[in-house]
């Protein structure tokens, strides 16, 4: 799956990523059970994102978006809603409700 050789040698950017799902797994199954699973969906979504940059390209879109209707004349329209959800207005950013610490997939 992600071999960690990049094309002109050396590791891929997602590479690092891929380990700390690597490590998460380990840490949180066995032989005999893999219902811990679900603990990694953080990790995972995190080696997906830098695979794919989805979450990346609606943020791009959404601003996009903004901007042209900006300059179309359509006005200034502040969302703060939408705002807070890009992590754009100061203090929108709850480091408590994030439940994983990259680098440390065995501690809770």
């Amino acid at each position: 799956m992600a071999s960690g050789y990049g094309n002109n040698g050396g590791i891929t950017r997602c590479f690092p990523f891929w380990q700390d799902v690597l490590a998460c797994y380990i840490m949180n199954t066995t032989k005999e059970s893999d219902a811990n699973k679900y603990k990694c969906i953080g990790y995972r979504e995190d080696y997906y994102e830098c695979l794919h940059h989805t979450k990346e390209m609606e943020k791009v879109s959404r601003l996009n978006d903004a901007i042209k209707r900006y300059e179309m004349g359509l006005g200034h329209v502040r969302d703060d809603g939408e705002m807070a959800k890009l992590g754009l207005i100061k203090g929108s950013y709850d480091a408590k409700k994030t439940d994983l610490k990259p680098g440390t997939p065995w501690k809770n």
